[in-house]
């Protein structure tokens, strides 16, 4: 590897040991098991923009893609899959949550919360209707999809003063329509 994607890899594998680091003191001090543990990140990767914004010493950003990005269309700050698409990594293992399983139902953040309180049965004394709904069902086990067509709409201002369709995403399971951040152009 070049200096600049072993720097990468460096960053990756610093992450991966202390995260190992917290599971293994979690474990230590006797809570692991009873320990509701997520990673996850807060958007797409950054490292292919920086490649193709020519800011790495990769010639051929094609032949990168599949090693920054997980072989998604686009990078931080995108409306495409690989501006926003991320991982979540969900452990309790006195719940039986652990193991590799992949899970291809369509969710977001909003779905955090309502996940948390039915994992860990809270109820919500304000009578909240949440945005989100629990992905318990299927991290579970106890559904394998929802069945149904849900509908997520997002998007990413980052401007002072919101901007109509700025970087708006509104998604299904198989559809996406995609607006972009650059003026006069049509949306996807």
């Amino acid at each position: 590897l070049d200096s600049w994607m072993a720097k990468f890899y460096s960053m990756l594998q610093n992450m991966d040991e202390n995260l190992g680091q917290l599971i293994q003191l979690l474990k230590d001090e006797g809570k692991l098991d009873n320990t509701l543990f997520m990673f996850t990140t807060d958007n797409g990767s950054s490292a292919f923009k920086r490649v193709m914004d020519g800011q790495t010493p990769v010639k051929d950003p094609l032949k990168q893609f599949e090693l920054l990005n997980g072989g998604l269309r686009g990078h931080k700050g995108l409306t495409y899959d690989g501006g926003h698409r991320v991982p979540m990594f969900i452990k309790w293992p006195k719940m039986n949550l652990s193991g590799g399983k992949d899970i291809d139902a369509l969710c977001g953040h909003i779905d955090i919360l309502p996940t948390i309180m039915d994992l860990c049965d809270l109820k919500s004394e304000a009578k909240a209707d949440f945005d989100g709904r629990s992905l318990a069902p299927i991290i579970t086990g106890k559904l394998t999809d929802w069945k149904d067509d849900r509908v997520l709409v997002n998007d990413s201002q980052r401007v002072e003063e919101p901007v109509k369709y700025r970087r708006a995403m509104v998604m299904t399971s198989t559809w996406r329509l995609l607006y972009s951040n650059k003026k006069d152009t049509p949306p996807e």
